[in-house]
């Protein structure tokens, strides 16, 4: 069984005790942080993966995912930006790009390559997958406001119905989503 398959179901408690010196065990020590929404240990432990010269292929999701806690819970939108640009071969990275240049947050809004990026992402997420079954509920929501706004009706009500398919209604959020996306469909005559 390989480091990857041990950690990734191993409690932080066990992490941190049995693996911190180990760089392929540190995505997920990050991880691991990241599921208790400890934001400032999750990004320390991201950050040596991503830094970490080893060849455990973590550091791409390990950006990914030191890109959102800045975006998202650290108030530190240009350094998310820069991460997400750096590894343009991520679908989610170059969505997260997409739409922080779609609404400005840590740079200027530029509607036109927000939705350029988000396109991108499409087809980097097809291209890997031959679907795009990895966009969540809320992201695909996200995805049909910046086509809509893009002038691209058709691609917002695709990815409204996309929306309204991935919710799982045991969450709360997705309920919540769900209920949004409907009602934009709607408002769209779709």
């Amino acid at each position: 069984m390989d480091l990857d398959a041990i950690c990734k179901n191993l409690p932080l408690s066990e992490l941190l005790r049995d693996y911190s010196g180990n760089s392929g065990a540190w995505y997920w020590i990050g991880m691991a942080y990241w599921e208790r929404r400890d934001w400032p240990n999750a990004a320390k432990w991201l950050e040596k993966t991503m830094n970490d010269s080893g060849n455990h292929g973590w550091q791409g999701k390990a950006t990914l995912h030191l890109g959102l806690i800045y975006w998202k819970y650290s108030n530190r939108q240009q350094d998310a930006l820069r991460l997400f640009e750096s590894i343009p071969s991520f679908a989610r990275a170059r969505l997260n790009a997409g739409l922080m240049y779609f609404h400005g947050e840590g740079t200027s809004r530029d509607a036109v390559k927000g939705l350029r990026l988000v396109e991108e992402a499409i087809v980097v997420i097809n291209d890997a997958q031959g679907n795009d079954s990895l966009f969540s509920p809320l992201e695909c929501l996200k995805m049909s406001e910046v086509f809509y706004e893009g002038g691209k009706r058709e691609k917002a009500k695709e990815y409204l119905r996309k929306s309204i398919q991935r919710c799982d209604l045991a969450y709360e959020s997705d309920r919540e989503i769900k209920s949004m996306a409907e009602n934009n469909l709607r408002l769209m005559g779709g």
